[in-house]
């Protein structure tokens, strides 16, 4: 759902990265699991938040000094899956993503979708191929027009990639 970024002021607040749309979106979540570098989690209570540019400025219950601040930078924020709202239309949750085979549009198999990069212009797919492949690894583009179709069902996604790409 986002990222915490470096500390903001002295008493504990935190700039914060949002992955939703709108940015604002991740407020409406009061309880935060921060998993840290190490594969830790920790659950949090969002007290308030505000944007700031493109980011949020928040404020997480029991963290109140600069120094607790920094112990959280570059923790991944998540919140439970019973918390989060439906999805509609051609919206996705990248965790049902994952684990999805990709094939291009010319029908070549480029593997399963292993995670998300999220890179300064938009986020990132990492496809890594069957083992055996020549290719091991591809980075495309998670949005339009490169990401064309999803079919939940089969599991499957399609890409406007080219195979020698």
């Amino acid at each position: 759902m986002g990222r915490i970024g470096r500390p903001h002021g002295l008493k504990g607040g935190l700039h914060v990265e949002s992955h939703t749309e709108p940015v604002e979106g991740l407020l409406k979540f009061r309880r935060w699991q921060l998993r840290g570098a190490r594969n830790t989690v920790a659950s949090f209570e969002l007290l308030g938040g505000r944007r700031q540019a493109e980011q949020l400025v928040v404020m997480l219950k029991d963290v109140t000094t600069r120094d607790a601040a920094v112990l959280l930078v570059g923790a991944t924020i998540e919140v439970r899956r019973a918390e989060m709202p439906q999805t509609a239309g051609r919206e996705h949750y990248r965790a049902d993503l994952i684990g999805m085979r990709v094939w291009n549009l010319e029908g070549v198999d480029f593997g399963v979708l292993d995670h998300f990069i999220d890179a300064p212009a938009h986020p990132v797919m990492l496809i890594r191929s069957t083992p055996g492949a020549e290719l091991l690894e591809r980075c495309v583009p998670a949005i339009a027009p490169y990401l064309q179709r999803v079919d939940m069902q089969a599991r499957c996604l399609w890409v406007d990639w080219p195979a020698d790409f």
